[in-house]
């Protein structure tokens, strides 16, 4: 205090302006930088929120619609599940063929069954996936995840071969029943050749079937009650069918 005592006016002055400048100095350095910092980064915060606002109303707005779109989809995917077969055995391979002798009037001489081949895996899907995600994000693509309903499962495809005789009424209607038959299955190749001595046909089809696992549907249990096992003569004669 002595010292401020033995200062004149215009040291006092001078010291006191330098005291305010001091002051406005650390206020600016101290406050309004650091505040103005924070109201850039709250402004950036605010416009980042506000896009994610905008884009959840919107899709609030349209909640109704993607939920029936979602499940229009489920449905659609259940659908296709129900049209694969979960099972594929000689057993129902066999009923399936003497199904289709009674409904296309055809006599099946021989049937043969190709192996069971695997031919999807979703698990090795879903890896494949993610490295081309790996791949896409570093390049700055966008890229839809693989659902987690797609894990397990797994694809399978065999065939079997029949010989057969028919007319050419039951040769259409063995067509019709294999492509329109509630389990997904394709003709691979037919061949049909006219037998002069009977008026009838005869031949091969190929049919592809396909079946599906993991998504959590129990493989069908088949009663063969009712199928004639056996005969008296293997040798013995047969009536083809009448045009």
């Amino acid at each position: 205090m002595e010292i401020i005592k033995k200062l004149s006016e215009r040291e006092k002055n001078l010291l006191f302006i330098l005291l305010i400048f001091i002051i406005l100095f650390c206020s600016y350095q101290f406050g309004y930088v650091k505040l103005t910092g924070k109201i850039d980064t709250l402004s950036s915060d605010n416009l980042e929120l506000s896009v994610k606002l905008n884009d959840l109303i919107q899709k609030d707005v349209a909640k109704e619609k993607y939920i029936e779109e979602t499940n229009k989809m489920l449905a659609d995917t259940q659908d296709m599940f129900n049209h694969l077969a979960a099972s594929m055995t000689q057993d129902k391979n066999t009923i399936f063929v003497t199904k289709l002798e009674k409904e296309a009037d055809m006599i099946v001489s021989a049937i043969s069954f190709g192996d069971i081949t695997h031919i999807y895996d979703s698990n090795r899907e879903m890896n494949n996936t993610t490295d081309q995600t790996a791949n896409d994000t570093s390049n700055g693509s966008d890229t839809t995840d693989v659902t987690a309903e797609r894990k397990g499962l797994k694809g399978y495809q065999s065939s079997i071969t029949i010989n057969y005789q028919t007319n050419y009424s039951g040769f259409k209607k063995a067509i019709d029943f294999i492509n329109n038959y509630h389990e997904k299955m394709r003709i691979q190749s037919i061949t049909a050749a006219f037998d002069s001595t009977t008026g009838n046909l005869t031949g091969t089809i190929t049919i592809d079937l396909f079946m599906v696992s993991g998504e959590g549907r129990e493989a069908e249990l088949f009663d063969i009650y009712g199928i004639d096992l056996g005969t008296d003569n293997i040798f013995g004669t047969f009536e083809l069918p009448v045009e």
